[in-house]
């Protein structure tokens, strides 16, 4: 009866903890797509080295680039977020972090940058002041609600632009540490919906603030994996 209870909580809860989140890649030894929508199409391939991360594992990106095949959920709606944690070991040149025709997110020495293409083909870019820091971990994100796009970089608003609320849909594959990205990188996110400056802010710290209790996993999320973990204690109790 407790294991068809947990079967049964376990359905209703994937419809609920996963909202909004389109892709997720924790790269803790493996380069599936862990987000919330299902879609297999969404992993990645490639040789992957991993190392230690800012939570588990992290992906390693020299030489090698990491591949999703184009699938209709990975072209973002006018409201969307991307953020992930970067340990760049080369700040020369542009080094795209994450880009997928038209939208992407790069370093250019030790600036963060952005582009994105909206559906009149006309193309925004910003970039933020340097303040990348060597073979240290950094978060940085990326919101687009509907009228601006803020790029943060670690918690901080570095760039804020206005767009016209569109964005161009483009049959290209997701690539992940694209033109010769050196360096780490680690709990990628692309969601559906423009996060908050105050989760972008716990994101970058992992300072997830009234949510500690739920966050089991201690990742700044309240998702499916924490109710999961709660679940599997349950069923362990006597």
């Amino acid at each position: 009866m407790r294991l068809l209870s947990f079967v049964l909580v376990c359905s209703f809860a994937c419809s609920v903890f996963g909202s909004g989140l389109i892709a997720e890649y924790k790269f803790d030894n493996s380069l599936l797509d862990t987000g919330s929508d299902g879609n297999s199409t969404d992993n990645l391939s490639g040789a992957a080295f991993y190392q230690a991360g800012i939570s588990g594992a992290s992906l390693y990106c020299g030489a090698n680039l990491f591949v999703a095949s184009d699938s209709a959920d990975l072209d973002l709606p006018a409201q969307y977020t991307i953020e992930a944690f970067i340990k760049p070991h080369s700040l020369s040149g542009v080094q795209y972090i994450l880009s997928k025709g038209s939208y992407q997110l790069f370093i250019s020495d030790a600036n963060v940058g952005f582009s994105l293409t909206q559906s009149d083909g006309s193309i925004i870019s910003g970039v933020s002041k340097p303040v990348l820091t060597l073979n240290r971990w950094q978060h940085i994100a990326l919101t687009a609600d509907g009228v601006k796009l803020t790029l943060y970089v670690n918690g901080i608003a570095a760039s804020i632009l206005l767009y016209d609320g569109t964005i161009s849909d483009s049959a290209d594959s997701l690539l992940i540490g694209s033109n010769s990205y050196y360096g780490l990188i680690d709990e990628v996110r692309i969601f559906g919906s423009a996060k908050t400056a105050a989760y972008i802010y716990s994101r970058a710290f992992f300072d997830c603030g009234d949510m500690k209790k739920e966050d089991i996993d201690g990742d700044c999320r309240i998702s499916i994996e924490d109710f999961f973990i709660l679940a599997q204690q349950w069923l362990l109790i006597e």
